[in-house]
């Protein structure tokens, strides 16, 4: 298995996330797409869970800001969810601290 890239190892990954999050910020939904892929091609960034879901969050937000019907949105939101939060129920949260992709995925979902 690949090692995970992590923001320590390199930093242009830090730098693309904070891209992301900027371009959704200003609905500029082609660049968000642009710096997905990158970060999706860049070996090993999917193999870490957390990077999976951030791709994941940011994709169902896309979607979301497209309009897209729940049924495309949810598979998303679920999946990325249960890549950190296994026994994962939006009803019982007690005890439980979220990431913030966790949050802003749950946020998503409500």
């Amino acid at each position: 298995m690949l090692p995970s890239l992590t923001t320590e190892t390199h930093p242009e990954t830090l730098i693309i996330r904070d891209q992301v999050i900027q371009a959704m910020d200003l609905d500029d939904l082609d660049m968000v797409k642009r710096l997905l892929s990158v970060l999706e091609t860049k070996i090993g960034f999917g193999n870490s869970d957390i990077n999976r879901q951030f791709i994941l969050s940011q994709k169902a937000k896309v979607f979301l800001k497209q309009g897209k019907p729940p049924m495309e949105i949810c598979p998303l939101l679920n999946e990325g969810l249960s890549l950190t939060f296994n026994d994962f129920d939006e009803n019982n949260l007690e005890g439980k601290i979220l990431l913030f992709e966790e949050s802003e995925i749950l946020h998503s979902k409500r």
